[in-house]
């Protein structure tokens, strides 16, 4: 059973994933709450309890100009769960 606060809307859009300045790939977003999201990692190196700042590359700006930061919940099989953090 799903214990979430805020329901997760289904969405298909690319995030860009960086930590400290470093480009880790682009991932994909499945469903998002108010949060955090669900992404699909494959072949992106992400581990629990590790920070990430998130680009949006739809909103057509430069990565990094009021970017949302999150923080790895979990990793599975290709995907992970992020939770969004203040900045």
């Amino acid at each position: 059973m799903d214990h979430r606060w805020l329901k997760r809307q289904i969405v298909k859009m690319d995030v860009q994933l960086c930590n400290q300045g470093k480009y880790l790939g682009t991932a994909y977003a499945i469903d998002i709450s108010g949060d955090g999201m669900r992404i699909v990692s494959s072949g992106i190196d992400l581990h629990p309890g590790q920070i990430v700042e998130m680009g949006f590359p739809q909103r057509n700006r430069p990565f990094g100009s009021g970017d949302v930061r999150a923080i790895v919940v979990y990793t599975v099989a290709g995907y992970a769960g992020v939770m969004f953090v203040p900045a």
